[in-house]
């Protein structure tokens, strides 16, 4: 299905029913998945960036363990907010 399809009459007006269609709230940082082959295994990180009045406070990489990357690409589908999702990876920051 192209996007110009989805943009058909025929879609509810609640965004909410299609995750894949919204973005996250301002102020909520963005982030993404990438994944890299290492020793014929593939690993996952999670590149991101906060940002604050126009400046950006922290851009970096994560690690996402094995055991926790189907709940964090679930939590990027989701669109949360990247203090969650690096909550989750027990990265060491303060929110201001």
């Amino acid at each position: 299905m192209s996007f110009d399809e989805l943009q058909g009459e025929s879609l509810p007006n609640s965004r909410s029913c299609y995750p894949f269609l919204t973005r996250r709230q301002r102020g909520d940082g963005s982030g993404q998945i990438r994944s890299r082959k290492s020793h014929g295994s593939t690993q996952y990180w999670y590149h991101f960036e906060l940002w604050k009045d126009g400046e950006c406070l922290i851009k970096s990489t994560v690690y996402i363990p094995k055991g926790k990357f189907e709940q964090v690409q679930l939590m990027e589908q989701e669109k949360r907010p990247v203090a969650e999702i690096l909550a989750l990876l027990n990265y060491p920051f303060t929110r201001g």
